[in-house]
C-alpha cells in the first residue's frame, strides 16, 4: 500500500462513515479552493513518512518481492464557511474508531490510530473565514514491489566496442 493509497482509505472510511459526497473529499495536491458555501469539505493528506524496516527477498526464484514498511503521520482537516465543521467536530474520531474502519484496516493490513487531539486552524484564514480543523493520524502500512529478477545466465548478451 503507498501513501496515496493510505489518503485514499482514510477518505473512504470518513466518506462512509460520515455521509459526505465524494466530490468534498479532496486530496492535498488537488488544487483546492475554499468554499463559499456553508457545506463540509475533507482534504487529506501525507504530514511525514518514516521507514521503519525494508527487506529483500525471493520468494519464487526469478521474482525478487522488497517490501518496506513506514510509520505515517496524516492530516485529515475540515473545512467548511458555516458551522458543519465545528459541529460535526466529533464524528471524525469516531470515524477512524468505527467498526467499518477496523474491517478496512484488517482488509489492507494496515494500522490507524489517531492522535489525542484536534487543531483549531480557523485563525489562518483571517477573522471571517472559514472553520478549519485538524486531526492527525498515524498509520503503520506496508509498501510491497515486485520485480523479475535475471540471473547471470539469462543476462543480455553486451558488445564491448572499442
Amino acid at each position: 500500500m503507498t501513501s496515496k493509497q493510505v489518503c485514499q482509505l482514510l477518505g473512504k472510511i470518513i466518506i462512509t462513515r460520515l455521509s459526505i459526497p465524494v466530490e468534498r473529499v479532496k486530496a492535498y495536491n488537488q488544487n483546492f479552493v475554499p468554499p463559499n458555501n456553508p457545506d463540509l469539505y475533507v482534504l487529506i493528506g501525507v504530514a511525514y513518512i518514516t521507514t521503519i524496516a525494508s527487506s529483500l527477498t525471493y520468494p519464487e526464484g526469478d521474482r525478487a518481492e522488497q517490501r518496506l514498511k513506514q510509520h505515517g503521520t496524516f492530516n485529515i482537516d475540515f473545512t467548511s464557511k458555516g458551522e458543519e465543521a465545528a459541529d460535526r467536530i466529533s464524528e471524525f474520531p469516531l470515524a477512524i474508531d468505527s467498526f467499518y474502519s477496523i474491517q478496512q484496516q484488517e482488509r489492507h493490513h494496515i494500522s490507524i490510530t489517531k492522535l489525542s487531539q484536534i487543531s483549531n486552524l480557523s485563525f489562518v484564514e483571517g477573522p471571517s473565514s472559514l472553520n478549519r480543523f485538524r486531526m492527525q493520524v498515524l498509520v503503520d502500512f506496508v509498501t510491497v514491489i515486485e520485480k523479475p529478477v535475471e540471473y547471470f545466465d539469462k543476462f543480455r548478451a553486451t558488445e564491448v566496442v572499442l
